[in-house]
């Protein structure tokens, strides 16, 4: 146990019973806005450890919810075990998940596209948690949130704004059936190992719309429109234009929501940090002006909304 650490990571490491009398190494492996990752060994295990401070820009996720969730993907195998959970520290410990993270290159290997899929589909299969879950509100909540702290939006947010409460009413259709979803299905939440995806990080998760993590996938993987087709068609069993529009349209939200999460950060985001955020608001609002944005939204009209 060294000097100088956090005196939560410290209590962490006594509360875990099966780590008591052992030689424990702690190495940090990333520091974001509001959380801090180690990984430990203890023998011949490895086990990641994540701190996450109690000032996060994002203080309405409850971890009963990621718990749940992380619990239910790793008796599904899409995800590694859960070894301990300590909300009062803003602590949860995982198995290490073994690999790399995915990258769009790696769609092109054969059987990982399937792989993919097929863990996020694992994934939704699961119990439905005891929480809600909806990118169009928590972005909604980090723009107030933003705005509340005084800082500057860029010129293209307004039109921005008004595509992603267009998409939502075009989106929430009444009735249609929420499954457990990841709610932040980016590159470092997923590992390759060979050939098989797991998914880790499930802070953000919690029932929702399948599309919102399918349109994650799409954006932040870079899919083109075939590997968009390939995806559906593994996901549904068919393709049609409904499903293409709104997994259009949920790339546009996923990108609106990463700038929201960038804007809304604590600390204040970097310059570049908050360029990056800028450009993806001015990709929204320009999308949002192209003829095909509104096809795309009348493709999902009653009729036309997939089931």
């Amino acid at each position: 146990m060294g000097r100088g650490r956090d005196p939560r990571l410290e209590a962490a490491i006594r509360a875990v019973g099966a780590w008591r009398g052992h030689r424990v190494d702690v190495t940090p492996v990333s520091i974001g806005h509001d959380e801090r990752h180690y990984l430990v060994e203890v023998g011949d295990e490895l086990s990641v450890l994540r701190l996450t401070s109690p000032s996060g820009n994002r203080p309405y996720t409850d971890p009963s919810v990621e718990l749940e969730v992380a619990r239910a993907a790793a008796s599904a195998g899409v995800a590694p075990d859960v070894v301990a959970s300590m909300p009062q520290l803003g602590c949860l410990i995982t198995r290490f998940a073994p690999g790399r993270h995915l990258t769009p290159r790696d769609l092109d290997r054969d059987g990982v596209v399937p792989s993919l899929v097929g863990s996020v589909r694992a994934l939704h299969s699961c119990p439905l948690p005891n929480g809600e879950r909806s990118a169009f509100r928590e972005a909604r909540d980090l723009r107030r949130a933003a705005i509340a702290r005084g800082t500057s939006m860029p010129g293209s947010e307004p039109a921005a704004t008004e595509a992603i409460r267009s998409i939502a009413e075009a989106t929430l259709a009444p009735g249609r059936a929420a499954v457990t979803i990841h709610g932040d299905l980016t590159p470092s939440s997923l590992f390759l190992d060979g050939d098989q995806v797991r998914i880790v990080d499930y802070r953000w998760a919690g029932a929702g719309d399948p599309f919102e993590d399918l349109g994650s996938l799409a954006e932040h993987l870079a899919l083109t429109a075939d590997q968009g087709d390939a995806m559906l068609q593994l996901y549904f069993g068919a393709v049609d234009d409904a499903g293409r529009s709104r997994l259009m349209l949920m790339r546009m939200a996923a990108t609106y929501l990463a700038a929201m999460r960038t804007l809304s950060g604590s600390p204040p985001a970097s310059s570049a940090e908050a360029a990056a955020a800028e450009r993806q608001l001015a990709t929204v609002a320009e999308g949002s002006a192209e003829g095909r944005f509104d096809r795309w939204l009348g493709a999902l009209e009653p009729a036309g909304r997939p089931t």
